[in-house]
Order: C-alpha cells, then structure tokens, then sequence
C-alpha cells in the first residue's frame, strides 16, 4: 500500500476538469504516500463538504490504523509480529477482508496469496543491491508462506509459523475505495467517481446524466455506472539481475519473482461490481503463464470483464 501500481487510466475531459462542470464538487489529496480523487456529481454547501471531509478522513484512518502493514502500529502489523501458535483477538474489519481473501485464493487456485509479504522483502532488498538471496536465506523463508498457515475461528487469529508476515497492498486500496463510495453514498451523496492509487468505483452517473468515461490506456474506453475498475501490473518496480528482469510481485506457487520475459502478462484490468474484488482477482492474474489462461479464468466469472496485456514477443529479425 505504500505506493500506487499506476493504473494507467485517464478521465475524459469532462471528469478531469470539475471546474467545467459546476455540479462537481471535487476532493483531492494524498493519503498514505498515494493520491485519491473523489468526485461527487453535485454542488456542495460548506456543512455537505465537511461532512464528506470526515467521512473521507474517518476511512483512511481505518485503513490506516487496520490494514496497513507499513504503519506499524496496525492491526495488521501487530498480528505479523506475533510468535507461532499465539491466539489474539482480531476485529470483524479484518476477519471480513480475510474471508474474501479466502474466496480468492481458492478462486485463483492459491495465486493470491499475501502471506509472499517476507519473501518479498527478501527478494527486494536484495535486487536492489544487484543480488540474489542465497538458497539458505530463502529456506528460513520458504516455510512461512502460504495461506493455510493463518487462522481464524471464533473471532481468534493465530499463525503456524513466526515469520509468516501477510501484505493486504493486493487488495486494500480497492477495499478503502469500496468502503469510501458506500459510506458517502449512504450519508446521502450521490453520482460519485471515487479513485485512489488507481482503483475506482463509480455510483450513478455524471451530472450530465451520460455515465462515468474511463479510459483504459492503449486499450479501450469504458462507460461505468456503479462497477469498479483496478489494474495491476509489473511497471512499479524491476530489477535486472545477471541479464534476467525480475518484477516486485511474487509468485507463491513458485517462491520466485515475475520475470519480464516475451510473452509474460505486463498488466490485469478487472471491471467488477466490487472494488475490492477486482483489485485481488487483478493482483491474482499476474501470475499466470499466458495472458490467455488468465482472460479465461476472468471471463467466466459472472459480471466481470478483463484485459490482460503481454510483453511483445522476440523479434524475429
């Protein structure tokens, strides 16, 4: 969650000017080292406006204070500290996204996976210095990975493993994007365009009365009235190793990071109703061999549309 996977979606003219369209009140501010964007289809008086500020403020705090592993104080970074075996109480906040990582694991056969969190780090701090972690390091890893190792049941939390370490920056920015367009649209704010770190979830339309444009870059034009858009792909960070390119985002079927090869998935669109569904099923996509395997596994999931893009082939010549 620290940094943004740069969704590459540009707003039509219409949404990216508010200042064209007088019946857009817009918020716009950078929260936890990402920029959100909030756009609400009608003309504010000063007591709407602040009553949306807080609504907006209250739910990055609880990202913030719940999900967050770079906060150290989160929920979510005090259960990555606990020794195996010790049984803590966990807020329902969490035990709810935990149940929908749970469906997505299994949807994906076991790609989507933020327990990779201490095996990511490793893997990090080493190609940032030009190296590879040696076989022994990554053998003290390798045993804390995997979903099955966490446990939840009757509102207890405990994990088999002392390193095992969970990341929710697979997920959380479309949760945080859910939880803001349903909490501004039940305090009675309506026609909303909400983005952050580059998912977004629409709720009725534009002022105007066409439906929300979004732009997928290269790609196509989409019209969004109430679904949710989220991207992932291997453009944040790589690192070039001994003539192989390897990508921030971990396997954890094989232990290893994506390598940019001809042909490897660059990118995931999901369009779904949930926001933060299609920002898990996107993270999840990544990690298919083809770019075909992955729009299949989308493609026949109700109510969701895909867009996987690939590195281009070997030239020939």
């Amino acid at each position: 969650m620290r940094h943004s996977l740069l969704l590459l979606l540009l707003l039509c003219a219409a949404c990216r000017s508010p200042s064209h369209s007088p019946s857009i009140t817009q918020f716009e501010k950078i929260a936890m080292e990402m920029k959100y964007k909030i756009l609400i289809g009608e003309t504010l008086d000063s007591q709407q406006k602040r009553s949306a500020e807080r609504i907006i403020a209250d739910t990055f705090y609880e990202i913030d204070t719940v999900f967050n592993n770079w906060n150290p104080d989160s929920e979510i970074s005090r259960l990555n500290k606990l020794p195996a075996g010790k049984k803590v109480v966990i807020s329902e906040k969490l035990t709810s996204l935990f149940r929908q990582i749970n469906q997505l694991h299994l949807l994906t056969n076991g790609r989507f996976d933020p327990t990779v969190e201490p095996l990511a780090q490793l893997w990090k701090t080493r190609l940032r210095n030009d190296k590879l972690p040696s076989d022994e390091e990554l053998g003290k890893i390798h045993p804390a990975i995997g979903w099955k190792k966490v446990h939840i049941e009757e509102g207890l939390f405990w994990k088999d493993h002392r390193l095992t370490a969970i990341d929710l920056g697979g997920i959380a920015k479309g949760l945080c994007v859910d939880l803001l367009a349903t909490r501004l649209e039940k305090a009675g704010y309506s026609n909303l365009f909400v983005e952050w770190g580059g998912e977004i979830r629409t709720v009725g339309r534009h002022p105007k009365g066409r439906k929300w444009n979004v732009a997928i870059a290269g790609i196509t034009t989409i019209e969004m009235e109430n679904p949710s858009i989220a991207t992932s792909g291997d453009y944040l960070q790589a690192w070039t190793v001994d003539g192989t390119t390897y990508t921030h985002i971990i396997d954890p079927i094989t232990k290893k990071p994506l390598e940019v090869t001809p042909g490897s998935i660059t990118s995931a669109t999901i369009v779904a109703k949930s926001c933060t569904f299609a920002d898990g099923l996107a993270t999840a996509l990544m990690l298919f061999h083809t770019a075909k395997e992955a729009a299949e596994l989308a493609s026949a999931l109700p109510e969701v549309r895909c867009w996987v893009a690939e590195q281009p082939p070997l030239s020939k010549n």
